[in-house]
């Protein structure tokens, strides 16, 4: 399961948040902003909105580690 707890600010009524904890020399644009939880097998994915989604790849519940991978509109952004 994968969470966050992030600080935002608003400009022209959007949420935008720090890429990097504690640092607010860049912001991206907060897409979802919810207090829902998802469960995900390996290979679902989640929607995020605004062209993204979150997917899992590998779940090792013995050691409590997820993979996931984030995309956008089909292009790779992160995987971690």
């Amino acid at each position: 399961m994968l969470s966050m707890d992030v600080s935002s600010s608003c400009f022209f009524a959007q949420k935008y948040v720090p890429l990097k904890p504690n640092d607010a020399s860049k912001l991206a644009k907060l897409v979802l902003d919810s207090d829902d939880k998802y469960t995900l097998k390996t290979g679902q994915s989640l929607d995020l909105g605004s062209g993204y989604t979150l997917q899992a790849k590998q779940v090792d519940v013995t050691v409590r580690r997820s993979g996931s991978n984030l995309r956008r509109m089909d292009s790779m952004w992160m995987t971690r």
